[in-house]
């Protein structure tokens, strides 16, 4: 997929995560299954605010990884996978492999989907649902913008409010289960209103 649309690399996404959850359901069926990570599940309280550990966890995971990444991007590897992002015959151009960066990028994303995996799967057991972060994961690349990792981060956190506060209005009216309806509609308009993301790039091309 080397060189092809960013659109076509994400229905590729979706069309693996299609084949797998149907591959895992028929091997491991879809009872779900505990993960435990040894994390106590004692409250831990900050004032009045009760903090669950595994999710204080979760958040230094991901800290940890955003600057880590941000300490990659800044190496020589690094700055071979952004030129690579910007302009695929470009690198190729000055003798860059496109095929191994890509690699390595694709290396990269799964050692993250990795830890959010182990993460949720503490959290809530590891089953058919867990497909359903790809969803929101998808969500917060495109409303922050595909080329901005700053983007990444706060698309998160405003999916992450917006989830929490619509669904506690939602839910008492239609018996629950709209988070997932929620971020849909999050990911629709955006694709509609502003499909380059809050802080992607806008390229204009003359034609």
């Amino acid at each position: 997929m080397a060189g092809r649309p960013v659109v076509m690399i994400l229905m590729l996404t979706l069309g693996l995560d299609i084949f797998l959850r149907g591959t895992t359901l028929a091997i491991w069926g879809g009872t779900s299954r505990s993960m435990e990570l040894g994390v106590s599940y004692d409250p831990f309280f900050l004032g009045d605010i009760f903090i669950s550990r595994i999710h204080l966890i979760g958040a230094g995971v991901a800290i940890a990884l955003f600057v880590a990444f941000m300490l990659f991007f800044r190496s020589r590897t690094g700055i071979k996978l952004r030129a690579i992002a910007d302009d695929y015959m470009a690198s190729w151009s000055v003798g860059i492999s496109v095929e191994r960066g890509v690699g390595l990028s694709w290396a990269l994303a799964s050692v993250v989907a990795v830890a959010a995996g182990v993460i949720w799967g503490e959290i809530q057991g590891v089953d058919q649902a867990l497909s359903l972060l790809l969803l929101k994961g998808l969500t917060v690349a495109v409303l922050g913008g595909l080329d901005s990792i700053l983007g990444a981060v706060v698309a998160g956190i405003i999916l992450g409010v917006v989830e929490n506060v619509g669904a506690d209005f939602l839910d008492p009216l239609v018996g629950g289960g709209s988070r997932e309806l929620i971020v849909a509609a999050v990911l629709i308009l955006t694709v509609m209103i502003r499909p380059h993301g809050l802080f992607g790039r806008h390229d204009i091309e003359r034609v």
